[in-house]
């Protein structure tokens, strides 16, 4: 037992890449209730810019965050409702927009600069922009923007061509996320499982997970939240192997025994500089220490504070300030002390 929590240990600082491995016990967490315009209806995504701007998208507009001042953006050229489902900021800040009505929308300097639509591709009842995926390695010599849609289709355009085109996709189903992955590879996490496309081959199936809400990245890490093959709850990172499966780079599943509901369904996850993971479920706010398997759940039942049941989405501004919703428009900013 003490032998295989010393290679634990090993690998968990091996994974973090930390100079020291102390995490804060002593946390104490409160959450502030935040007002939001009344034309803020919905939120679908949570992004932080520079540490400091909160971006949210929402099926109403675009609003941003500022110093607690709430700006909204609410109306595209043609005079038609801005309906924002997904959103990403890319490496000089311009933010990219994927709508309810299959576009992908490029905002910069308060206004929408570029607009590309992929309606000819989609019935008019399904074309909702699922996810996008910017390119944030400088060193990789990519110029695409990908995008997927919520009946399984995968289009793509390109910066600096200004081509679109479509990819050919292995599922007919839900697309929850696509990414740019490890090297020359894409991840696609759908409803009939995680997929993996390296450049100029086919989409490959891995078994590692059943289901697969999405692929995260922090501190130059990918993380998977998703379901095994028995439906329950995984957590998952892909990290550099010390070689002894043949395999340099592998998903490496995380116990989450202590969990209250092991068949519980994730949504998104972010990371503090202390290395607590924490979760957003339909069981509320989950913070879990990796090293340990810890498990502390936050939600209305056991935080007079924080009015939410199912924890939606989450960004992290810095190490002691976090965003937290809803899928409704229910706000929280969640500050840590130590």
């Amino acid at each position: 037992m003490a032998q295989k929590r010393s290679l634990f240990v090993y690998l968990f600082i091996a994974f973090f890449n930390l100079q020291t491995c102390t995490l804060a016990f002593a946390q104490k967490v409160t959450f502030e209730k935040i007002e939001l315009p009344a034309e803020l209806k919905t939120i679908n995504v949570l992004r932080i810019e520079n540490s400091k701007i909160l971006w949210i998208a929402s099926g109403n507009g675009l609003f941003k965050m500022d110093n607690g001042k709430i700006e909204g953006f609410l109306d595209v050229p043609d005079n038609k409702k801005l309906g924002v489902n997904t959103l990403e900021i890319d490496q000089y800040g311009n933010k990219w927009l994927g709508t309810y009505y299959g576009e992908l929308l490029k905002f910069k300097n308060g206004k929408i600069v570029t607009a590309v639509n992929f309606s000819e591709y989609l019935d008019p009842d399904n074309s909702i922009v699922t996810s996008i995926a910017v390119n944030d390695d400088s060193s990789r010599n990519e110029s695409k923007i990908l995008l997927t849609t919520s009946d399984g289709q995968i289009f793509y355009y390109d910066t600096l061509t200004h081509e679109k085109g479509k990819i050919a996709s292995p599922v007919k189903d839900m697309i929850y996320s696509i990414n740019y992955g490890f090297g020359k590879t894409m991840w696609l996490s759908t409803h009939e499982g995680f997929y993996t496309k390296k450049t100029g081959n086919h989409w490959k199936q891995k078994l590692d997970l059943y289901l697969s809400y999405g692929i995260f990245k922090s501190h130059n890490k990918y993380w998977a939240l998703g379901r095994d093959q028995s439906k329950k709850a995984v957590f998952m990172l892909y990290y550099d192997h010390d070689g002894t499966t043949g395999k340099r780079y592998v998903w490496k599943e995380f116990q989450l025994k202590k969990l209250p509901n092991k068949y519980i369904r994730f949504y998104e996850v972010g990371f503090t500089s202390d290395s607590y993971a924490w979760i957003t479920s339909d069981s509320g706010l989950i913070r879990y220490n990796p090293l340990s398997g810890n498990v502390k759940v936050y939600n209305q039942k056991k935080n007079k504070d924080f009015e939410i049941k199912t924890t939606r989405h989450i960004a992290v501004q810095d190490k002691n300030t976090m965003w937290i919703s809803s899928s409704g428009r229910s706000l929280f900013k969640l500050r840590i002390k130590y």
